[in-house]
């Protein structure tokens, strides 16, 4: 089944609230040892992309404490944020090192081995985090998007389902719960929790992971056979994001099989057009199907 995972998002924090920069500036400037206020400031300065600030109040940090496990890891960071990877993952690397209880550096060395595809590293920080973390919520849901990308569902679900018992009640631990029972072959299962999502979003939620939701249940929909609500649902995802191209794709498929090859060509051929390039054995699959139905003509 073609379906797609999202991760956990970020939720803001402190960061945004003026009178608690305010405060924590004054501390700093009436205490130059205080190593509490400059952290702080760093990891807002870094959440808001103010960088020139970050780096002042790390550096002043480093002054009063260079072995800091938190200034490493807030260090890290700071470079994370700019898509510096190898000296994130240095600083991170240091971080634990120096403390190995910090499982901010876990969680986020987890999220660098992420990019290079290193799952089994990735796994590995995050049982390291879970010993010593206040968000072991997350961290479980963390880890049961790793065993997905493991191809490991029964754990993923085990690890999803740990994340609910501990807390967690945010929309994304609930849709791949759905996926992975979608990819188990256990669609009622996976309706049941899509449709809890569908009960959840708001406006904090992006066009982009609504699109995934109403993508994922036209999959299911396809699969079942109901051809019509899987149309349905795929005109959905284009409608909150145009450039969700393997919804085209679908959609090609779809009219393909109910016999419109007029309107099939027209979504095969935008999926061509438009998809990026993690879709090419797909792009080339499509394009020798198009190439065949012209030399046919």
């Amino acid at each position: 089944m073609n379906v797609l995972l999202i991760l956990l998002i970020l939720s803001a924090g402190d960061y945004n609230d003026p009178a608690r920069i305010a405060e924590l500036e004054a501390t700093a400037m009436q205490k130059p040892d205080d190593l509490t206020s400059r952290l702080k400031l760093a990891e807002i300065f870094i959440k808001q992309g103010n960088y020139t600030e970050a780096e002042r109040y790390l550096k002043q940090a480093h002054i009063v404490d260079s072995t800091s496990a938190e200034l490493l890891f807030l260090w890290g960071m700071f470079y994370d944020s700019q898509d510096n990877i190898p000296a994130a993952l240095q600083k991170y690397l240091s971080a634990v090192e120096y403390d190995s209880t910090q499982s901010q550096a876990w969680r986020k060395l987890g999220y660098l081995y992420e990019i290079t595809c290193n799952y089994e590293a990735m796994l590995g920080c995050f049982k390291k985090a879970l010993v010593t973390t206040d968000d072991s919520s997350g961290v479980y849901y963390d880890m049961g998007v790793t065993y997905d990308y493991l191809d490991s569902i029964v754990l993923a679900l085990e690890s999803y389902y740990k994340a609910l018992k501990t807390g967690a009640g945010f929309p994304e631990v609930y849709f791949n719960i759905g996926v992975d029972w979608g990819l188990a072959g256990y669609s009622d299962s996976a309706f049941y929790y899509f449709s809890k999502v569908l009960n959840m979003l708001d406006s904090t939620h992006t066009d982009f992971q609504i699109s995934k939701l109403y993508y994922n249940i036209g999959i299911l929909m396809m699969e079942s056979g109901v051809y019509e609500q899987a149309m349905d649902n795929f005109m959905k995802t284009l409608s909150y994001d145009p450039d969700f191209s393997p919804a085209k794709l679908q959609l090609g498929y779809l009219y393909e099989i109910m016999g419109d090859t007029g309107l099939a060509k027209v979504y095969f051929n935008e999926f061509v057009q438009t998809a990026p390039i993690i879709y090419l054995d797909d792009i080339n699959k499509i394009k020798e199907k198009l190439n065949k139905h012209n030399h046919n003509k």
